[in-house]
């Protein structure tokens, strides 16, 4: 099963689902439930609000850059991987304010949905302030785990950061970020986020952050990182 780094094309994103989906329910990334809906339990009710998903932000942002890991004895896409390269500080005039708008207005997971993402934003505009790539995404099939493909994906993309003479960062599960130490990423927090006042003691709310925990871990690769990439 030789393996083949590829840059991705819209016409991948259905495959690139199936990638995430399997990646994100081996084990279930709460995080990424929350987002894809069905994500977390490879549900396939969930996979073409998926694909739609990302066929406007891929429509959407030029500063996106898609790349896969391809077993090219069956041209199956079994690693993905999204790389933003931002030519300045992606948000001068502060984050913007989103909205989970795949919930029904008005529901506690929408408002709970809303406010992890904009607590995100506001970290990593406070973060990334100069030009720099940030790793949205990066997910690898189950079946094909330990075979260096988390390793390729990301090195692809810390030898583009250096190319453009900037600075990396990412949000990584805990248990996925010792591959990006070896890239020269170096640990900056780990995010807790705190419960709004206004739902202390919201039991339903408490229910939400037990079930999609926002559990990440922030990492940040300085410019030109002076590190030995490992051998992949």
């Amino acid at each position: 099963m030789p393996l083949q780094l590829r840059a991705g094309e819209r016409a991948d994103i259905s495959q690139i689902v199936d990638c995430l989906f399997d990646a994100y329910s081996h084990p279930r990334h709460p995080y990424c439930d929350l987002m894809l809906p069905g994500a977390g339990t490879n549900d396939p009710k969930g996979k073409p609000y998926a694909i739609r998903n990302w066929q406007e932000r891929w429509d959407a942002d030029p500063n996106e850059q898609w790349m896969n890991v391809v077993d090219t004895d069956t041209d199956r896409i079994i690693g993905i991987s999204r790389w933003v390269f931002y030519p300045e500080a992606p948000f001068p005039n502060g984050p913007p304010r989103v909205e989970a708008k795949w919930y029904p207005e008005g529901s506690l997971i929408r408002e709970y949905t809303s406010f992890l993402m904009n607590d995100r934003l506001v970290r990593q505009a406070q973060r990334c302030r100069e030009p720099n790539a940030w790793l949205g995404t990066l997910g690898v099939c189950a079946a094909y785990r330990r075979r260096g493909v988390a390793k390729m994906l990301v090195q692809w993309g810390v030898q583009r950061a250096d190319e453009l003479g900037i600075e990396a960062f990412v949000e990584a599960s805990f248990f996925g970020s010792h591959v990006y130490r070896q890239f020269g990423f170096q640990h900056v927090e780990h995010c807790i986020v705190k419960r709004p006042k206004e739902h202390e003691g919201n039991e339903e709310w408490k229910h939400l952050e037990e079930n999609y925990p926002l559990e990440v871990e922030w990492l940040w690769r300085p410019k030109r990182a002076d590190e030995k990439f490992p051998t992949v």
